[in-house]
């Protein structure tokens, strides 16, 4: 089990369940992959320590929204939840469209946190870039949250250290960093020359 994971069952022995927010310390999404390895060592961990190992891994489908959009009828229900066909979790993917105003999906996630609570012992969510508004906002609602660096090219660390302070002013309780490389990635695969 690595730190970030024990870090994660440390928090879920002291409650009901925890929520855990993963901030992208770059201006690129997460890569799944590594969503994936982070659930599958909480999810082991979890199991390890002898505690709920019902983990449900929540992505915020960030895309940028720069034209003008009217108005649509959106079915706003609580989103469906889906096991994973690559290890003892569950996941849903939320879309987040940023533009001018905020979308529905950013005003129903604080009603939806409560039913998932109810029903998994940790939650982890997939936050987004760190430069973009719901990291900061929804980072405000997980008991913890972490900066993901890598695989890929990460901001400065000034623009880290300016977007942190950010969210910590916003609320966010930043507990750490998560390190994360492309050999954890591709351990297994064949090399092709």
């Amino acid at each position: 089990m690595n730190s970030w994971s024990q870090t994660i069952v440390r928090q879920a022995k002291s409650a009901r369940s925890t929520t855990v927010g993963l901030v992208g310390g770059s201006r690129k999404a997460v890569d799944r992959r590594v969503l994936d390895r982070l659930a599958k060592s909480l999810v082991s961990g979890l199991r390890e320590a002898k505690l709920d190992p019902r983990v449900l891994v929540v992505r915020l489908e960030i895309r940028e929204v720069f034209d003008l959009i009217g108005p649509t009828q959106v079915d706003q229900h609580l989103p469906d939840l889906m096991e994973s066909p690559l290890g003892r979790w569950s996941h849903v993917d939320i879309p987040m469209p940023v533009g001018r105003t905020a979308p529905w999906t950013l005003e129903q996630l604080p009603k939806w946190l409560p039913s998932w609570k109810k029903r998994f012992g940790v939650i982890m969510l997939d936050l987004g870039p760190m430069h973009l508004v719901p990291s900061r906002t929804i980072g405000r609602l997980c008991d913890s949250c972490f900066v993901l660096l890598g695989p890929d090219s990460c901001g400065s660390c000034e623009w880290i250290q300016q977007h942190m302070s950010w969210h910590q002013q916003s609320g966010t309780q930043l507990s750490g960093c998560v390190l994360t490389t492309f050999e954890s990635l591709t351990k297994g695969r064949r090399q092709v020359n």
